[in-house]
């Protein structure tokens, strides 16, 4: 018998045909022919069975759940031996829809993570559950993906893992399908930049951390309380992110005793899941701070005016002093202290009555304990009226019978009373117009015009206020013309950050030259420079104030008229820069009866012949005294042989030098024992997987007094931190 042809599975109800070949001839008599169902033998007297083709087919019509067996054929050969085949029929009920019983949920797990999906569906035929990706590609038992006959887990799951997968339920009938959607969101680490911050009373702390991934969101609490959000001028936030991490800087200014404490800062995502913290503490660094919160500008007043400055400060018990260009105003001349008022508060000073001797520099000196601030604002006492020439032409040298205009500005308190007279050689010229065109005279000869601007009954009196200005006007001939010529040039300087530098140069020529300045190759603003015409020449001046690195290179001035133009050799700025310093951490311990060495690190920016060094504790000078306190290492090294109570506060190192000054400070504690460095890695980070180029970040947690120094090692070569 060389073939069995039929479905194992028949539905109940419906008929049934299983047929074979019988490979002999001739074929056999049907009574040769024996077929079974589970040993039973079948005949055709059933009315339901029936056989063809010499009974290699069977035919059961109206199938009932008895027909389900194995059925056997037996072939009796002349030789005498038979030949037999099996097979093994399932009798079912009529095909049911797959539906899903279980649906796969949408799911998100953190990187790391396991993940697992459950998915069934019934029916019948009874269906095999399988899953794919979105793109139909089948998922099999590999590597960190194992699939049951209702799960799909997936282990050590990557933010690669994202994706869109397809449960699929299937049986010879019918395939249904559920999407789902796994989402392995990145490891959410946040660390802050210093794990102590110390700050004085009505000072400023920040606090910086640094969160990764940059889309997780951020909130501050302080003794795990949420900050009111009606304090938003006390606390501060800003936020920068760049392509792998996201900085917060939590600002307080004015700090008050009641903000000691610990902050932490929370990082999650928006669905509240996958929280992560880091928690920095707040310390006190030492004495209080004092700050000028409000100081006034600089001001411009008419004579006889009022000039008024404020000075409000962060302490209410703070010595505050005015002075006028660094003498206390209390102690001024008595023909004028009268008119200087300061309040009671001492936060406001009044000038009344003012005259052209009160313009000055006015300070606000403000002092509490040890700590001070100042501010300082510049006071312009202006006549009534004055008069400037533009462009501050007082020599004008031009072309003989060329036409010239004079132009002068008149600044005023009363511009509706403004008189103007002009006159020439001392005699009249009618007109108050603030221009006037002129014939220059013939050559060699210098013409004075004068021009007196007047304001009648200033301020209700019947004071007569006016100023006047002269104007030389020289003709020239073709002839006389000269060649522009610099007579003065500016000079290589070398400037600290932030002073202000002054280049000068003179230039001289008929007609008067046009004196202009470059940087380099490139020619500057009008305005970075000021040119004065004057019996010698274009006197031009080049001011740069708060000069900063960028301001660094060659300076060249140049005149030019119609008939030359020339220019100076490069002038060279050079800006130094003040030593940096690095005194390590901004809180120190010392244990009473133990030694403890605090040690400047000095980096210079610039070659320095000499500098001078200075320590001060809590705003008092410290000096050398062998065994009690030794400053050494050219005054960059200060030890305590035996710390004391007494030798807590803050500690300020200061340099000079050529190239400026700088300083730091540290707070030193005074704890009752070291405590020994302890280290310990969160259970998370002691197992990391991250994918081949992508970044990754380990943790640990530091104890100890002092703080101790952390350095990483892989696997034994010291790694340079990266924040």
């Amino acid at each position: 018998i060389s073939a069995l042809k039929s479905s194992e599975n028949q539905i109940l109800g419906k008929s049934m045909t299983i047929a074979v070949e019988f490979n002999m001839m001739p074929l056999p008599v049907q009574q040769n022919v024996q077929w079974t169902r589970s040993s039973e033998v079948l005949s055709d007297t059933d009315s339901r069975i029936e056989f063809y083709d010499q009974g290699q087919t069977l035919y059961i019509k109206d199938t009932t759940t008895s027909d389900q067996g194995t059925y056997r054929v037996s072939v009796n050969k002349p030789e005498g031996d038979q030949a037999t085949k099996e097979l093994h029929v399932n009798i079912k009920s009529a095909s049911e829809t797959l539906t899903f019983t279980t649906q796969p949920d949408d799911t998100s797990v953190v990187a790391g993570s396991p993940a697992t999906i459950t998915c069934d569906v019934s029916g019948t035929p009874s269906p095999t559950i399988s899953f794919e990706y979105s793109n139909g590609t089948l998922i099999q038992n590999a590597g960190r993906f194992f699939v049951t006959a209702t799960t799909l887990q997936i282990y050590a799951t990557q933010v690669s893992d994202t994706n869109t997968y397809l449960c699929l339920g299937k049986n010879s009938d019918q395939t249904v399908t559920a999407e789902f959607t796994l989402t392995v969101a990145e490891v959410i680490s946040i660390f802050p930049e210093e794990n102590s911050v110390a700050a004085k009373i009505g000072g400023t702390a920040k606090f910086t951390v640094y969160i990764k991934p940059i889309n997780a969101l951020v909130e501050w609490t302080r003794e795990s309380i949420s900050f009111p959000e009606s304090d938003n001028a006390h606390y501060d936030v800003e936020e920068s992110t760049n392509s792998t991490y996201k900085t917060q800087v939590l600002t307080i200014t004015g700090v008050q005793s009641s903000d000691m404490g610990s902050y932490e800062a929370t990082a999650s995502y928006s669905e509240g899941k996958y929280v992560n913290s880091t928690s920095v503490t707040l310390t006190n660094g030492g004495s209080n701070v004092v700050t000028i919160t409000t100081a006034s500008s600089d001001q411009s007043v008419y004579k006889g005016n009022t000039a008024k400055f404020t000075c409000t400060v962060s302490i209410d018990d703070s010595t505050i002093v005015w002075t006028k260009n660094g003498v206390d105003v209390t102690d001024l001349d008595d023909s004028i202290v009268d008119r200087y008022v300061i309040s009671t508060s001492k936060e406001e000073l009044s000038v009344s009555d003012t005259v052209l001797d009160d313009a000055g520099l006015y300070m606000c000196v403000v002092t509490s304990g040890d700590e001070s601030d100042q501010a300082s604002a510049t006071l312009t006492v202006k006549n009534p009226i004055s008069i400037s020439h533009y462009p501050s032409h007082l020599r004008m040298i031009a072309a003989s019978e060329s036409k010239v205009t004079l132009t002068i500005e008149v600044d005023s308190g009363d511009p509706s009373s403004n008189v103007i007279r002009w006159t020439k050689e001392g005699t009249s010229i009618s007109g108050e117009s603030l221009t006037r065109e002129i014939s220059a005279p013939t050559s060699a000869t210098t013409e004075t015009y004068s021009v007196t601007a007047a304001l009648n009954s200033w301020q209700g009196t019947s004071t007569t206020e006016q100023d006047s200005v002269d104007i030389f006007v020289t003709g020239y001939a073709e002839t006389d013309a000269r060649d522009a010529v610099i007579i003065a040039s500016p000079a290589d300087q070398t400037a600290i950050l932030g002073s202000t530098v002054t280049f000068d140069c003179i230039a001289f020529g008929i007609p008067d030259p046009v004196v202009s300045w470059s940087n380099g190759s490139a020619d500057m603003d009008a305005t970075s420079y000021t040119n004065t015409y004057t019996e010698r020449g274009v006197e031009s001046q080049l001011v740069i104030s708060n000069v900063k690195s960028e301001h660094q290179g060659d300076y060249r001035c140049k005149a030019d008229n119609e008939m030359s133009t020339k220019q100076t050799r490069t002038a060279y700025l050079e800006i130094i820069n003040p030593p940096v310093l690095d005194l390590g951490d901004a809180v120190q311990y010392g244990v009473p009866g133990k030694s403890l060495e605090i040690k400047v690190n000095v980096t210079y920016q610039n070659p320095v012949t000499s500098d001078m060094c200075t320590w001060t504790r809590n705003g008092i000078t410290l000096e050398h005294v062998a065994n009690v306190l030794e400053i050494t290492d050219d005054g960059k090294t200060l030890t305590i042989p035996s710390v004391t109570q007494s030798s807590a506060g803050t500690y300020r190192f200061t340099i000079e030098t050529a190239a400026g000054s700088a300083s730091t400070s540290t707070l030193l504690e005074i704890i009752e024992a070291y405590e020994d460095p302890t280290v310990s890695i969160p259970q998370y980070y002691e197992s990391v997987v991250a994918l081949s180029g992508s970044a990754f970040l380990l943790r640990c947690n530091v104890e100890g007094k002092p703080l101790p120094k952390v350095t990483w090692l892989y696997p034994y070569s010291a790694l340079i931190p990266l924040l």
